[in-house]
């Protein structure tokens, strides 16, 4: 019967303060969502990304090759333990010209089985002439999906080394997991600027060999991407295929240098095949000059002949006309003959020019190629010096971070047992005080009841006997008399026995109180003596943790410094990879060249065999011709005998001459020619020879290539995605727990509040029996009940709305993020809604407990009124008489409710403080880019130049930059970078180290400036200047000391002089005199800062273009691209800072809200009282609504403080170890906090005017009781 009267009570209650069940409700919903939503939005970045990579099938691993990678290679790899798939893959950076610009385009192999395209539009490519566009190359070059598009290469290599096509049709466009984000990466063709990629069938490349091969992990697919699991089981799989690198590696290089012998082989027969066509042209020249010389000889020996016969043959001329016409046809026909021969003997003596070039042509191309090999063998060299460093680094950064997070586990244990002890000692001490308390009033009680019982007892014998002594002494005609004093006495003797039975009662409770009071104080004593200890553990153990931390961020930042190293060397090894492939392609070319000058050299020699033919064919038909002459000088030997053999011997000395002076002119020619091209034969010859020399010195000195074993943490937008989520869990593990404790403040108020109103009831229900147990149920049930339901409510509204606006908002930097996922996180559900419900039940249970230790007559009569007290503005008379009744009451009750003032004032202080933080962080992330690139950085592009470029190179860059009208002006300066030490805190950050080559000039290109105090440093030779972060992390100040590291391992001692404001990356600026005192060398000044005549996007377009033409230039940058990228970067911070000023808001209100009803409640007869005295309603709503007006101005002073110290909190915590926030906060940000918070004020008196409008008159003539 007791239970459903108490259950029908219970559902009564929460009808009858169903405000302030739905109030308790809100609050709690409020609370959990927010607790909830923002501190899952982390995780659910993360799933979202792990899901896009499941969907894609996209790569764990992706390994690169020194040399590329063979079929035999990737067999290898799939053999690996752990290895689930792979595939050889192609890329190359090609250029694509559209209507408006000539963008670097990356060429993509299409893998079929991992790193799965997202097609949008179209489909997949096909046929070799096919290919799947970018979505961002579609917005950017105005195609679409149908057209035709050409590439080029974008260096002096041919593109067929690389691409079997350069003509495709888009079939489809798409997005890969690759490219979170909307950066494509940097490249070192064109601009420098990749700004999208073509995927094509793996067909379309005319490389030999793989450039790359991507790897999935057994397993890891049903990991978390980057979480501990995924990261060890992608690890073991790298450790394999680095134990078998090594073996493939030495294969792969046997192999290059057996081809590389070969090549060397025929390069050196070919020059001993020129040398000895050089020997035989000397000596067909030298044998030509001696049978000239015999001609002449036998010339002459036929004039003196002819000048006898001559004179003997006078009388035979007109006999001899008709045999020398006859003869003079002969030798023409012969003439013509011969006049064909050299025409044909000429035509084949171009042809062995044209010969010769092209042989001169394929020599020159062997030394190219010889160049190239001698350089990349140069930068392999580098790089694997550089990997071997890197490996060595991580391997210790590993160590060092899981020792660290050990550590971190277990003091952090410890640190949650010493609080809790501390906890339920404070919380159990003030019980076991009261008790002992109420226990020793108890006795006191119990001892003067037996003390009064004892006197009655003492008091009834004494009447007894004299009820007795008069009974005796009566006569025995009184009978009436004797009837009634026996009757007396038989009463008081029952009575002597109820005081007896109550003594003896009375005395057993004494006992068992003494028992519990004992009991009790040894309770007392164990916690006072365990306090003390554990408060001592609690100082002690947060110092601890913090120091693990800052080890473990350490740790983290070197982490991240060797992840960019690391993503340098990967790109560094990718282009080697492409230019040895392009290399090879030259070298087939150069192959093809040579069987084609072998094949000429081939035809020329069969030339010169009919050429041979020919002549032999004219000297037989001059031997017929002289037959036949004497045949005519036979035949008419009787008539003109002498004269026909005169005019013949005329004849032959004439032709004789003419073909005498013909072959001396050529031979002459034939001679100057050999002269002037065997200087160039020679020099040429030396020079193949020395190539040939320097190529097999290289073959030899060629190193074995090494493997290069990436994971996910080399791709760039997937470390920045991961640095993003870990932005938002920062913000996550601050700012709503701020928020929660507010919310739960509140809570307690209102439960407190709940209980303070109804102690008559409770009082009422103690009286007619009902346990302590029964009655404090109710209220932890109607506690329990709202915040259950507002927890379950808040929990699925805040992580499933938080997550996905916050996530959203990122979709400005990651658009290629297709689906958010959202679910209900068991950890954060149950922990929020066991702290709302906790809070809640808790100030139920305290309230009750205070109320339940206290007589049933106590609690059914009202508690005592707060006797109003003196303030200490009634102490400044010229003021206090000065103000009107309403104001001096206005001020006498805030000072009068002190709970109520001070519970109001936090709540409102929180929420403004919440409010200001959300605005606060707004200012911090946006002033960071204007400020650093604005006002800090004058400079607007940097120029950097090859680290081996010559003096001759650098002076072209700078007369180039000195003619150049759009650059105002320039300076060289020396960067680098560099560890930097404090071996007093042992702490060891890289920066880069910036040497000016003017120090005096370097502040028109940079302001090294104090934040707090805005004063301008310039370098000096007395100490280097550091960045504010930087100097932060070292743990030093200006004039300390630091250790700078080169890449030796060296050390330097300086110190630093000045500590400048820098908000991205770490800086270290030295005076160029300094580093000369310090290291003891002159620095390389190869990087050149310039100041434009304008930062238009299509004018530093133009400008990139133009000085990346130069080979000497690695990388043109611009402070406004890293300006827009770092904006955009943080622009995604907006929505979640809008989150939190709503929410902030949303709290304010309900606190507002709740804290006036609460106050209305309590002073609900003062109000009618009011109203009865004559009080009008506007009158009273001033009344009541002036002192939540004051309240609410004292909570914005506080939240002010506040704020700013939760602001420099949260923004210290937000942000990461490369990058500072902005300091301030703007003061419109602290007006509109001050505005919101008075708005909702504004809002909630306006609701409760109408309460108070409805407040009843009667209630001031009720009875108290």
């Amino acid at each position: 019967m007791k239970k459903n009267a108490l259950a029908k009570d219970f559902f009564m209650e929460i009808k009858k303060t169903r405000n302030r069940f739905l109030s308790i409700t809100l609050i709690a919903a409020l609370g959990v969502a927010f607790f909830a939503g923002v501190r899952a939005a982390a995780p659910d970045m993360n799933m979202s990304a792990d899901l896009l990579y499941d969907n894609s099938n996209f790569m764990d691993i992706r390994v690169l090759g020194d040399l590329g990678l063979t079929d035999k290679d990737i067999d290898a790899i799939r053999d690996v333990k752990g290895v689930e798939s792979v595939q050889g893959g192609y890329s190359a950076d090609v250029l694509c010209s559209t209507e408006d610009a000539q963008l670097v385009v990356r060429m993509m192999s299409d893998y079929d089985q991992i790193n799965k395209i997202m097609v949008k539009q179209g489909r997949m490519p096909q046929k070799p002439d096919e290919c799947l566009a970018d979505e961002r190359f579609l917005s950017l070059s105005g195609y679409k999906v149908g057209d035709t598009i050409s590439v080029k290469s974008g260096t002096d290599e041919d593109i067929a080394d690389t691409l079997a096509v350069t003509e495709y049709k888009i079939v489809g466009s798409g997005t890969t997991a690759y490219y979170l984000s909307l950066d494509r990466g940097t490249s070192k063709i064109g601009n420098g600027e990749l700004s999208s990629f073509l995927v094509i069938p793996a067909e379309s490349f005319s490389l030999d060999v793989y450039t790359e091969a991507v790897v999935r992990v057994s397993g890891a697919k049903e990991l978390l991407s980057g979480s501990e699991k995924y990261e060890d089981t992608v690890k073991n799989v790298e450790d394999r295929l680095d134990a078998i690198a090594g073996g493939r590696c030495d294969i792969r290089y046997e192999s290059v240098r057996r081809e590389g012998q070969e090549e060397l082989d025929d390069a050196s027969a070919e020059i001993e095949e020129n040398q000895q066509k050089l020997a035989d042209a000397k000596k067909e020249l030298d044998d030509g000059e001696k049978e000239l010389a015999e001609g002449e000889q036998k010339l002459d020996d036929a004039r003196k002949e002819l000048k006898t016969a001559r004179d003997k043959l006078t009388d035979g001329e007109n006999q001899l006309a008709e045999g020398e016409a006859q003869a003079a046809d002969g030798e023409n026909q012969i003439a013509d003959g011969w006049n064909s021969y050299y025409e044909n003997a000429s035509t084949l003596e171009e042809k062995k020019k044209e010969l010769e070039d092209a042989k001169a042509q394929t020599a020159d191309g062997e030394d190219q190629i010889a160049e190239a090999w001698q350089e990349i063998d140069a930068q392999k060299t580098a790089l694997a010096d550089g990997r071997s460093q890197l490996e060595e680094g991580k391997a210790q950064i590993d160590q060092g971070r899981q020792q660290l997070n050990d550590g971190i586990a277990q003091t952090e244990a410890g640190i949650a047992q010493v609080e809790q002890k501390i906890q339920e000692i404070e919380a159990g001490l003030p019980t076991v005080l009261d008790g002992i308390k109420a226990v020793t009033d108890g006795i006191s009680q119990a001892e003067s009841t037996i003390e009064g019982l004892k006197q009655n007892q003492a008091d009834i014998r004494d009447g007894i006997t004299k009820l007795e002594e008069q009974l005796a002494a009566l006569p025995p005609e009184a009978e009436d008399i004797r009837q009634q004093l026996e009757e007396q006495i038989k009463i008081a003797k029952e009575q002597e026995a109820q005081i007896e039975a109550g003594i003896t009662a009375a005395q057993e409770q004494l006992a068992g109180l003494q028992e519990t009071l004992q009991q009790l104080q040894g309770q007392k004593a164990q916690m006072e003596d365990a306090l003390p200890q554990l408060k001592a553990q609690q100082q002690t153990l947060p110092a601890t943790l913090a120091e693990l931390k800052e080890q473990l961020a350490q740790v983290d930042a070197q982490a991240e410094t060797l992840a960019e190293k690391e993503a340098g060397l990967a790109d560094g090894e990718r282009q080697i990879a492409q230019a040895e492939s392009k290399l090879r392609s030259k070298e087939q070319e150069l192959e093809a060249g040579k069987a084609q000058v072998e094949e000429g050299a081939a035809q020329l020699a069969d030339g010169e065999n009919q050429l041979g033919e020919a002549r032999e064919l004219l000297e037989s038909k001059e031997q017929e011709l002289a037959a036949a002459k004497d045949q005519i000088e036979q035949s008419r030997k009787e008539l003109e005998d002498g004269k026909a053999k005169l005019s013949d011997g005329e004849k032959e000395i004439a032709d004789g001459e003419a073909e005498i002076e013909e072959n001396r002119q050529k031979l002459l020619d034939g001679r100057r020619e050999y002269e002037e091209k065997k200087a160039d034969a020679d020099e040429k010859i030396a020079d193949a020879r020395k190539k040939v020399a320097d190529g097999q010195k290289e073959l030899d000195d060629l190193k074995a290539p090494k493997w290069h074993i990436l994971n996910r943490d080399y791709i760039q937008t997937y470390v920045e995605y991961e640095q993003d989520a870990d932005r938002i869990k920062a913000i996550g593990d601050v700012f709503p727990a701020i928020f929660f404790l507010v919310a739960a403040l509140i809570c307690l108020t209102t439960m407190t509040r709940m209980v303070e109103e109804e102690r008559t009831q409770i009082g009422t229900l103690k009286a007619l029996g009902y346990s302590k147990l029964s009655i404090a149920a109710k209220y932890l049930c109607y506690a329990l009940l709202a915040s259950l339901i507002g927890s379950l409510a808040g929990l699925v509204a805040g992580q499933k709305i938080l997550p996905p606006v916050i996530i959203n908002a990122y979709g400005i930097l990651y658009n290629n993020l297709p689906e958010v996922v959202a679910p209900l996180h068991a950890g954060y559900s149950i922990s929020s809604t066991l702290l709302a419900i906790a809070c809640t039940t808790a100030a139920a249970g305290i309230a009750c407990y205070k109320e339940l230790m206290s007589t049933p007559a106590a609690l059914m009569r009202p508690a005592s009124p707060k006797s109003g007290k003196r303030v200490l503005l009634e102490r400044v008379g010229f003021i206090w008489n000065h103000l009107s009744f309403t104001n001096k009451s206005t001020v006498r009750n805030l000072f009068r409710y002190k709970k109520r003032f001070f519970m109001t004032v936090l709540g409102i202080g929180g929420c403004m403080g919440l409010l200001l933080v959300g605005f606060g962080l707004k200012d911090s992330v946006r002033s960071i880019g204007t400020i650093q690139y604005n006002d800090l950085l004058s400079y607007h592009a940097e120029i950097v130049l090859e680290d081996k470029a010559t003096t001759e190179e650098k002076e072209e860059v700078v007369n180039a930059m000195e003619k150049d009208k759009n650059i105002k002006s320039f300076m060289a300066v020396y960067k680098t970078s560099m560890d930097i030490e404090n071996e007093k805190e042992n702490v060891t950050k890289s920066a880069y180290v910036m040497v000016p080559e003017n120090a005096k000039a370097f502040k028109e290109y940079a302001d090294l400036r104090s934040r707090k105090t805005k004063e301008h440093y310039e370098l000096s030779d007395d100490g280097i200047i550091l960045s504010e972060k930087l100097a932060k992390l070292l743990d030093v100040s200006e004039g300390d000391t630091v250790v700078l590291k080169d890449e030796e391992t060296d050390h330097y001692e300086v110190k630093v002089s000045h500590i400048t404001e820098n908000y991205f990356l770490h800086y270290i600026y030295i005076s160029p005199e300094l580093y000369r005192k310090v290291f003891g060398e002159t620095p390389e000044f190869v990087d050149y800062l310039t100041i434009n005549t304008s930062t238009e996007s299509s004018f530093e377009n133009r400008m990139q273009e133009k000085y990346m033409e130069y080979d000497q230039v690695s990388e043109v940058s611009f402070i406004t691209k890293t300006a827009d990228r770092i904006a955009n970067m943080l622009k995604s911070l907006d929505t979640v800072i809008y989150v939190l000023v709503i929410a902030a808001g949303l709290l304010a209100f309900v606190v507002l809200y709740n804290l006036n009803n609460i106050n209305i409640s309590e002073r609900i007869r003062e109000l009618a009282t009011l109203k009865v005295l004559g009080f009008y309603d506007m009158e009273v709503s001033r009344y009541v609504l002036r002192e939540n007006v004051c309240l609410t101005l004292i909570g914005c002073v506080l939240g002010i403080f506040f704020g700013k110290v939760l602001h420099m909190f949260v923004i210290l915590t937000a942000e990461t170890d490369i990058m500072m926030f902005g300091r301030d906060i703007e003061i419109i940000s602290f007006v509109y906090s001050i505005l919101i918070t008075l708005f909702f004020s504004a809002v909630v008196n306006f609701f409760m005017h109408f309460r108070l409008k409805k407040v009843d008159m009667v209630e001031s003539m009720k009875s108290v009781e």
